[in-house]
């Protein structure tokens, strides 16, 4: 996780993978840094696999990234080696990074949030997003914000306003959160 957090509330149209739209976001600053947030960061890595399997997930993710740069420009056109090959090809190039995408969303969130055209897996870390339901979210900052008031007498702001969108969002099945490192 990074060194600061962004907490994206996200549709997950009722699949485990796969595109993330994004319903609000929230500036968190430096909370991974809290025992309880680290706690539910790990229990989100444990859900994703082992360590092998997160490293072959973070390999498929870098060969679906390097494709998609082959294929299209920052703008979202196609590179100057796809406009020099015939349609036949420029379609098997395409449908390759369909398919990786296709096998990738099964597996892990990702949100077109940051890069406009590109489906990003990764946060700006490289680090494979990480996705948990808004009641794990909610008691993590319950853990943490009375934590804070313990030690500084005072709740943590962002804390109050996470709160109060989960409670926003709560009756929605299908909403979730990533926490985004940055």
């Amino acid at each position: 996780m990074g060194y600061e957090t962004t907490l994206l509330f996200v549709n997950t149209y009722g699949k485990k993978g796969g595109y993330r739209n994004v319903k609000a976001s929230l500036e968190m600053n430096k909370i991974a840094y809290d025992e309880s947030i680290q706690n539910l960061i790990e229990s989100i890595k444990h859900k994703q696999g082992t360590t092998d399997e997160r490293a072959k997930l973070h390999k498929a993710v870098k060969d679906y990234e390097n494709l998609h740069k082959e294929i299209y420009t920052d703008e979202g056109e196609h590179t100057k080696t796809m406009e020099e090959m015939n349609s036949d090809e420029q379609g098997k190039m395409i449908d390759k990074l369909f398919q990786k995408e296709k096998q990738l969303g099964r597996k892990i969130p990702f949100v077109y949030w940051l890069e406009g055209n590109t489906e990003s897996f990764t946060d700006c870390y490289g680090d494979l997003l990480l996705e948990t339901t808004l009641a794990e979210l909610k008691k993590a900052i319950f853990i943490a914000n009375a934590k804070e008031i313990a030690e500084n007498n005072a709740t943590y702001r962002a804390y109050d306003i996470a709160l109060d969108i989960i409670k926003n969002f709560e009756d929605d099945k299908h909403t979730k959160v990533i926490l985004y490192g940055h």
